[in-house]
């Protein structure tokens, strides 16, 4: 494993895969086009970084950034973690406005 390899990778052992805080749960995201794409929340680390290396395969990266580099093709990352769902920070902020706009509502309904 190369030294630049080595220090991306997170405490969980995984590139772009992170404990969440209060444990039991593993967050994944990936850079694209400089914009950070939020990938989800995985019950396991390994379910994380499935889908992290589904999006660099989408994306174009090189296999030595891949987790799994065993994995040959797109396809068998692809046959191996169900799809993604991408949330780019536009949708976050949007999620966040209709939190808010829903906690209004019940608070004018008290």
């Amino acid at each position: 494993m190369s030294p630049r390899r080595r220090a991306n990778l997170s405490s969980t052992g995984f590139d772009r895969v992170r404990l969440w805080p209060g444990g039991g749960h593993f967050g994944a995201d990936i850079t694209a086009a400089g914009e950070r794409v939020w990938l989800g929340t995985f019950d396991t680390k390994d379910k994380a970084a499935r889908l992290y290396d589904v999006a660099a395969w989408r994306f174009g990266r090189p296999r030595r950034n891949m987790n799994f580099p065993e994995i040959g093709s797109r396809e068998q990352a692809d046959a191996v973690t169900p799809q993604p769902r991408f949330v780019t920070q536009e949708d976050q902020r949007v999620q966040r406005w209709l939190a808010v706009t829903k906690l209004d509502e019940w608070a004018m309904a008290q």
